[in-house]
């Protein structure tokens, strides 16, 4: 948006002067006619719509009142035809005065003029339109008449967003004058807080605006710190800059972050001349632009920097990268270069990249360093001796290289072909010698090669000897040339062949003041071959013969210049031979006719110590020889003794010494240009140390194809230390010193001889001739004098001419070696732990571009308190390294130790170096840890799972404490390593503070931990050695005693019912112990392998256990058992039930894993008919919680039927269940065998009395059957007990009723302390025979453990929960207090009582209960009391169970059954029978014949729910409020008949439905069962004496009739327990006549008194709480007060 701020102005035209109005702001210019309302075009949508060009609006700006200006309005006709115009007067009419509106006719391309007159009558915006009308329509041209007023349009406001902070930040917006009047204005930015300038600026800050004039506005957001700043920003405009705008700007400065990816860039070894390129990249992670900036970040010495970046600066956008490309161009030859950079980032920290690399040049190696030519005969030799060495260049590029001083021509003894040449990379060129001897003597020189680039020449030894008949020199070896060389090498290079005798023989043949020991001792090591390095090769090759002063010969000038080559023919020169030594020598120079130079003579003595000169004169020029060529001419000399070989002995023959003098001319004859250039004008030398000479090889070459000789002219080197020095002494003498002479060093009176006592810069050969197209190598020489920069230029003179040359430039720098110490040289030590130690990472630098060797030098007292790593090391230039130093304490002391370290060159073996101390200060203290929590608990981890507890050391002394913590194990089960762990188990803990560290506990098994942490203090050494044993004794030590249990998620069922079967019979129907026993067992890795998941494979790998649910007639109710799953452990317990189509991974139905049998089919019908249920199917317990699932099977089909279930639990065990069930036809006899296998208790042998056990055998079918157990295994038995019966079935045959047990009577005797089986199969009457195999074990009585006798007693009863979990289960509204009554072993004729408490679960409803007490063996006698009553809603009921035992021994282990009825549900069933009978009678009134027709019931047919479940099928099916589709498939057809059925099944309908009205409520049966083992007197007293006395026996004298153990119950005459109280008692009996069977009892247990106590509290409470009692109390209770009174 644009904003617009306008000044009004009211013009007085008298005065000439205008007077402001006002100021408003406005979004609009003022008053224009409302936009809708006019028909408006653009100028080229007119021409083409309306065929009619004009201007789109006209406008008076200039007007007074009163007055009338006039303008024309041209109007043009653009259509190629005629056309008629009308236009219709503006509204304003008065104002704007135009001629009457006639028609006008235009033609093709015609126009018309149309004046408009504006009289204004007052000063105000006049504002109106005139509409043109045409053929094809009509359109408006505006009018505006403006008054005077200034106004400004800019924009409104911008937001910079973020910024980086020190960056400028600018926008651009144009400020516009859409006023009438010019304007000047000012833009003011204000002041924040604490007067602090915000960070905005705008440009230009003033100036003035005609009308309609723009100017563009920079606004700059420049933050210097990140924060968010808001200004509004005011441009103040008109006379007096009375009217203000005001543009709204805002910003957030903000830090950029970037950081380099890719450094240090090291490009190792790159050839000189070519150029390597990396890459790093800088990332940018803030949400700001960087703008960077790389350069160098010191200020070396060097002139030319081989490193470039590519770009050094540029802006990198927000979360973006930014690629640089670095360069590298080395510059010489071994030139080591590491440089450091600086990323300069606006307002973010500076990031340094190290750069590095090694300039190298071609390696060329030689076959051979020795060439030997033989001896030749020159009176018989025609040609000359060749010999071809092999030059290899080993590198990649190629390689120039060339014989130095060496001719291919016919002069001298040695020549060589080609004499130089390019080598390509990975080549070998053959390069030929030649030997050509002219004097008898023996012939050695040393010739050197060069490769352009190469920093290591090369070099052969050429030998060979010539003899003729009358002369033969000594034989010549090379041994001989390494004892001279090692000769010169130690002082002895002057020494004659006779003064080596002397020594060899100890004559003192020498001068007096030579020291003759030193001699010897000097000559002893010249026996040694020296080592010939690249520099001592190089020397040798600038060597001049004049110079040396260890040479036995030399020339007295090296160069013979015959100057103008015009006048050189017939010139001669002198030179001569010295001799340096104290014998006599011969001399001969090797000149063939050939050469264009001759020397007189050819051959001459040379005295001692003295000189023979020889004269050279040049031959005229010739093609073979140019005039402009440098020749070289091969003197030899030799010892006068070595001219035969009589003279001499082997050990002392002298090799020759060859003399090279250069001759050639100074001038040239020709015109033509040279091409000629060099492969490098800027030479930079590898830095050296001071006092070292380095060297470097560039090449002139010849493009042309004519030769050209060169001379090289150096100027004097420049030293920038001597200059500062200078410059420095001139400013404290205070004379003026001139800028233009400040590189000057003659200037400075600094003479050649000052700065160059040796050549600093040479160059080698000084003069020579180039071949056209061929190459010459020069050989750069730098030596530094002092640690400085040196600077020469030089000038290589092409044919004596100065107009011809080539400029040369070489830089070098000396360097002193030093180390950058920093922080003052100081290291300081944090305080220490005697014995422990601090390790420090210090910081040294190599400031120079050399390589500097480095030796800490520690003081023996302090060795063993400071260590430094390494001890010495070689730093490279510019490299900075962190050494390790160590602090080791030994007292409690404070340490200020000075450590030298020593600096020298690398090269330099002689050097001393410098010394510099590095001061180390450290205090050794004592100190010690604490370890919290002293004890921790934790609570029990799944096995494989991780728990993680925080332990806290504290250090309170006044240094770190390094520490390490270790465990040890304090109980019994073994703990592996990797289930604790501690983190960090080594480290330190700072002074005065305190550190978390983390305990891991990982359980890999079940069970209890327990274990020791323990904290010990050691050195910093000793936290990286290895782990050590825990000590034996913790006493010393900080301590944590940990305890922790691992285990696994474990369930168990605790809890079964069912509404068919006692809870014992269920028990073991379900396998309720041996599912508890596999899911308490340990998890194994099968367990948790999460790789199974086809089911038939985990059927075949989990543990599988049978869960029956019995056997019921068709269509009988859904067999319903309900299980309570407790979670016995402290692990939350994830179970889920997966049957066998339930599978993760669902398999396609086109697979099959292989045929599927009769059994799958089965298993698929199953399932598809759903007949077991599982609910719920997944599920969650928390520890210590239980959970109720509920197993169905549905009684749809006949048959026996199965379904395997696996019970998993996460990341625990897993179980198959495989669930079965019979549904029986209605005609079919079958047994119910509750379990296969039965197993007695154990009875002693030998006993006389041993007890009656039963077996229960069940007819579920609704017919009776008749059952026979098989003879034959009883025949056998006997037969192997000798004919004794160990097994006695007392009822081996009978008929059970439908629906009805019967329990077989058993008598177990054995004969042996053994286990007796015996499989019995029971024969069913038209049905089908089982089998049951039952198991005794005897024992003998005598030889048994207490504890063996207590385990037998525990498996005397099927061991089953006695406390009911099962709670609010609608099949179970009433529940009992115990399912279980274990009386254990009791007396025979004791009695025994228990309470039973009945509780209501149901809200509203009140329930009937009745017990039946029958039992159909034994001569026990029961009683409950009372036998019937009724439970009010949430109410209870208490019964009180009376037992008399009798006289049989048996085991009793049956169930009493109580009936439970809805008792309210009943009778509102009944009502509702009663009204619809009433209602029935009323609608139907029957005539006297069908009253005698037909003979009705008093009332309707009630149908029970047994009844009902027959009657299925007949009745009419409940309504649906969704009729079923006409057409379905038989699936769909199915679930809806399945629907149906199942919502008329009475299981599934409310209890108070309309349609149950006419069934009688439902009996609900719940059962308490009894186990005791009733033991004869006798056998109790001896087996159980200490129960005997807790015995109740009452009289049994008034029970005079025995009752036999094969009836089934009492007598019908027996009045029950009752006839107790009137009886006589048999002698011996300690009853009282006369005492009732309560009294008679035994005292009640504590349980018993305490629920009593509770239930007679409640009562009375009620009773006193009546109505009626409280107002007869308070009656008698004033009756009493008044009598008191009287």
């Amino acid at each position: 948006k644009a904003t617009v701020s306008v000044l009004y102005w009211r013009c007085e035209w008298g005065g000439g002067n205008m007077t402001e109005v006002g100021t408003r702001r406005l979004t609009k210019p003022p008053g224009p006619l409302p936009e809708n309302d006019l028909k408006l075009y653009e100028r080229s949508e007119r021409r083409t719509r309306f065929g009619v060009d004009c201007p789109d609006k006209v406008t008076w700006k200039v007007w007074k009142p009163g007055g009338e200006y006039v303008v024309v309005v041209g109007l043009t006709n653009c259509l190629p035809k005629l056309q008629v115009l009308e236009y219709r007067l503006p509204k304003q009419k008065a104002t704007f005065f135009l001629d009457f509106p006639e028609p006008i006719t235009l033609s093709s391309g015609m126009d018309c003029k149309i004046k408009v007159r504006f009289r204004p009558t007052k000063l105000v915006p006049f504002h109106d339109a005139l509409e043109i009308v045409t053929s094809t329509g009509s359109f408006h041209i505006r009018f505006e008449a403006l008054v005077p007023y200034m106004a400004i349009s800019h924009a409104q406001s911008h937001d910079f967003g973020l910024c980086p902070v020190k960056v400028n930040t600018p926008f651009k917006f144009p400020l516009k004058n859409i006023g009438t009047l010019p304007l000047n204005f000012t833009w003011e930015v204000p002041i924040g807080h604490a007067g602090r300038p915000l960070p905005f600026e705008i440009t230009p800050e003033r100036g003035s605006l005609a009308p309609d004039q723009s100017a563009v506005m920079t606004m700059s957001f420049h933050p210097e710190q990140a924060s968010v700043f808001v200004a509004a920003v005011v441009c103040r405009y008109g006379e007096g800059n009375d009217a203000t705008s005001i543009v709204e700007v805002s910003g957030v400065g903000k830090y950029p972050f970037v950081r380099a990816v890719g450094g240090p860039v090291d490009f190792g070894e790159v050839f000189v001349g070519l150029k390597d390129d990396r890459k790093i990249t800088l990332k940018n992670q803030s949400q700001v632009p960087a703008a960077f900036k790389i350069h160098r970040k010191d200020n070396t010495t060097t002139t030319v920097d081989p490193f470039a970046f590519h770009p050094s600066s540029d802006i990198v956008p927000p979360d973006s990268s930014k690629t640089i490309k670095v360069s590298y161009s080395p510059l010489s030859c071994g030139l080591h270069s590491l440089n450091d950079y600086v990323v300069k980032v606006i307002g973010a920290p500076d990031i340094t990249i190290s750069v590095q690399g090694i300039g190298v040049g071609p390696e060329l190696q030689v076959s051979t360093k020795q060439v030997h030519f033989g001896e030749i005969n020159i009176d018989t030799y025609v040609k000359p001796k060749e010999k071809v060495v092999k030059l290899t260049n080993a590198s990649t590029r190629e390689c120039v290289y060339q014989f130095m001083q060496m001719e291919s021509g016919p002069s001298g003894a040695f020549r060589a072909t080609p004499m130089q040449g390019v080598i390509g990379g990975k080549k070998t060129v053959n390069v030929t010698l030649y030997f050509a001897p002219e004097e008898p003597a023996n012939y050695y020189r040393r010739v050197y090669i060069l490769a352009m680039g190469s920093a290591s020449p090369l070099w052969i030894d050429l030998m060979g000897g010539a003899f003729t008949e009358k002369s033969r020199p000594p034989q010549f070896a090379f041994k001989h040339v390494q004892q001279m060389r090692a000769r010169g090498k130690v002082g002895l290079g002057r020494i004659s062949p006779e003064e080596i005798e002397d020594l060899m023989q100890d004559k003192s043949g020498l001068n007096a003041s030579e020291d003759v020991s030193a001699a010897k001792e000097a000559l002893g090591l010249a026996m040694e071959p020296p080592a010939f390095t690249n520099k001592a090769a190089f020397l040798d090759i600038l060597k001049r013969s004049s110079d040396a002063d260890d040479v036995p010969f030399c020339l007295d000038e090296a160069q013979l210049d015959f100057g103008s080559v015009r006048t050189r023919s017939g010139e001669s020169r002198s030179v001569s031979v010295l001799n340096n030594t104290a014998s006599k020598a011969t001399a001969f120079w090797c000149v063939s006719q050939d050469a264009p130079f001759t020397v007189d003579p050819i051959s001459a003595d040379i005295p001692p110590f003295g000189g023979t000169p020889f004269t050279v004169r040049a031959k005229p020029p010739s093609h073979e020889h140019p005039s402009n060529k440098q020749f070289i001419l091969e003197c030899y000399v030799l010892f006068k003794t070595m001219r035969s070989f009589r003279l001499v002995s082997n050990d002392l023959v002298v090799p020759p010494s060859c003399l090279l003098l250069q001759c050639g001319s100074s001038g040239t004859d020709r015109l033509c240009p040279v091409r000629a250039a060099l492969s490098q004008t800027a030479i930079e030398f590898p830095p050296v140390h001071a006092s070292d000479t380095v060297f470097q090889t560039i090449a002139l070459s010849n493009k042309g194809d004519t030769p050209f000789t060169f001379s090289v002219q150096l100027s004097t080197p420049k030293c920038k230390a001597d200059v500062e020095a200078r410059e420095q002494q001139l400013a404290q003498e205070g004379q003026p010193y001139p800028l233009q002479h400040q590189n000057s060093v003659s200037e400075l009176g600094l003479t050649g001889n000052e700065l160059r006592k040796e050549a600093i810069f040479e160059v080698f050969p000084e003069k020579g001739m180039v071949c056209g197209g061929m190459t010459q190598v020069l050989l750069l020489k730098f030596r530094a004098e002092k640690p400085s920069l040196y600077t020469c230029k030089g000038e290589i003179l092409l044919d004596e001419s100065q107009y011809r040359s080539l400029q040369l430039s070489m830089t070098g720098t000396g360097y002193t070696p030093s180390l950058v110490l920093r922080n003052d040289a100081t290291v300081y030590f944090k305080n220490t732990l005697i014995g422990s130690a601090t390790v420090r990472q210090y910081a040294i630098e190599n400031p120079s571009r050399i390589p500097v060797a480095f030796h800490w030098e520690i003081p023996k007292k302090h060795a063993s308190v400071f260590q430094i790593e390494p001890m010495d090391g070689v730093l490279k230039g510019n490299e900075r390294r962190n050494i390790k130093m160590r602090f080791l304490p030994d007292k409690n002391r404070k340490y200020v130790v000075q450590i030298p370290v020593v600096c020298m060159s690398q090269n330099d073996k002689h050097d001393t170096g410098v010394t510099q101390s590095l001061t180390m200060v450290g205090e050794g203290t004592t100190g010690e840890l604490t370890l919290e929590p002293l004890e921790v608990t934790i609570e029990t981890v799944r096995a494989g799972d991780a728990v993680k507890r925080d332990l806290s050391l504290f250090n309170s002394s006044p240094s770190e404490v390094w520490y390490t913590l270790g465990w040890k194990l304090t109980g019994d089960d073994p703990i592996a390593s990797d289930e604790i762990s501690i983190e960090p188990n080594t480290g330190y803990v700072p002074v005065r503070a305190h550190k978390t560290v983390q305990l891991t506990f990982s359980p890999k098994r079940k069970g209890k931990y327990s274990f020791t942490i323990y904290c010990k203090t050691i050195k910093e050494a000793e936290a990286w050695g290895p782990a050590t044993e825990p000590p034996a004794d913790l006493s010393s030590y900080p301590t944590c005693c940990v305890t922790g249990t691992g285990g696994y998620p474990t369930v168990e069922i605790t809890d079964v019912k069912c509404t068919a079967v006692s809870k014992s019979h269920l028990w073991q129907q379900i396998s309720v112990d041996q599912v508890n026993e596999v899911l308490k067992s340990d998890v194994t890795a099968t367990d948790l392998d999460t790789r199974q998941f086809e089911f038939s494979t985990m059927c075949r790998t989990y543990p599988s256990l049978p869960v029956s649910f019995g056997s019921a007639v068709h269509n009988s109710p859904t067999t319903k058992l309900y299980l309570t799953f407790e979670n016995i452990s402290e692990i939350p317990v994830q179970f889920q039930f997966v049957f066998p189509n339930d599978s993760e991974f669902p398999i396609e139905k086109w697979y099959h894993e292989e045929v599927p049998t009769d059994e799958d089919l089965a298993r698929e019908e199953v399932l598809d008919n759903n007949l077991f249920c599982v609910e719920p199917k997944v599920g969650f317990v928390a520890p210590h919680n239980s959970v109720t699932l509920m197993f169905s099977y549905k009684r749809k089909m006949t048959g026996t039927h199965k379904l395997p279930v696996l019970l998993k639990i996460a990341k625990g065990k897993r179980v198959i269940l495989n669930f079965f069930g019979t549904t029986l036809s209605e005609e079919e006899h079958h047994l119910d065998i509750l379990l296969a296998t039965h197993r007695f208790a154990p009875v002693a042998i030998g006993d006389a009395n041993p007890p009656m056990q039963y077996y229960e055998l069940r007819n579920t079918s609704h017919v009776p059957v008749c059952y026979e157990l098989s003879a034959e295994p009883f025949s056998q038995m006997c037969q192997n007990a000798y004919d004794f019966p160990i097994f006695q079935c007392l009822n081996s045959y009978g008929e059970i009723p439908p629906n009805s047990s019967a329990m077989l009577q058993w008598y177990f005797r054995p004969l042996e302390a053994k286990v007796y089986s015996m499989t019995v199969p029971i024969m069913v009457q038209d049905g089908a025979a089982c089998t049951v195999e039952f198991i005794g074990e005897g024992f003998h009585p005598k030889k048994v453990t207490s504890e063996e006798m207590d385990a037998m007693k525990a498996v005397e009863f099927t061991k089953v929960n006695q406390f009911p979990t099962l709670e609010k289960i609608p099949a179970f509204p009433v529940v009992l207090s115990q399912d279980v009554l274990s009386f254990g072993r009791v007396s025979a004729h004791s009695l025994h009582r228990q309470l039973l408490i009945l509780r209501s679960t149901h809200n509203t409803d009140n329930f009937s209960f009745a017990w039946d007490t029958y039992m159909q063996h034994g001569e026990q006698i029961i009683e409950v009391s009372p036998k019937e009553g009724v439970i009010p809603p949430n109410g209870l009921a208490i019964c009180k169970l009376t037992v008399y035992t009798g006289s049989v021994s048996h085991i009793i282990e049956q169930s009493l059954q109580c009936k439970i009825v809805n008792s309210d549900l009943q009778a509102r069933r009944m009502q509702h029978r009663a009204a619809h009978e009433e209602q029935a009678s009323l609608a139907l009134e029957p005539t006297e014949d069908d009253m005698q027709s037909t003979q009705s019931p008093s009332r309707p047919t009630v149908m029970t729910s047994n009844s009902l479940s027959g009657f299925k099928g007949k009745r009419n099916r409940l309504p649906i409020t969704q009729p079923p589709p006409k057409y379905q498939t038989t699936t769909q057809l199915k679930q809806t008949i399945e629907r149906l059925l199942d919502a008329a099944d009475p299981e599934n309908m409310d209890e108070n439905a309309p349609e149950l009205h006419w069934v009688d409520a439902p009996e609900a049966i719940i059962d308490v069962r009894l186990q005791a083992r009733v033991m004869g007197l006798e056998a109790f007293k001896t087996s159980e004496p200490e129960l005997w006395e807790r015995q109740y026996l009452p009289t049994l004298a008034v029970y005079q009739q025995h009752i036999d153990p094969l009836l089934g119950a009492p007598p019908k005459n027996y009045k029950g327990l009752k006839e107790l109280e009137e009886g006589q008692y048999r002698e011996g009996d300690c009853m009282e006549v006369g005492r009732d069977i309560d009294a008679l009892q035994p005292p009640p247990s504590e349980l018993e008194l305490m629920f009593a106590m509770g239930h007679i509290a409640d009562m009375l409470l009620e009773v006193v709480r009546d109505p009626v009692v409280e107002e007869v109390f308070h009656k008698k209770k004033k009756k009493k007060k008044k009598k008191k009174r009287v």
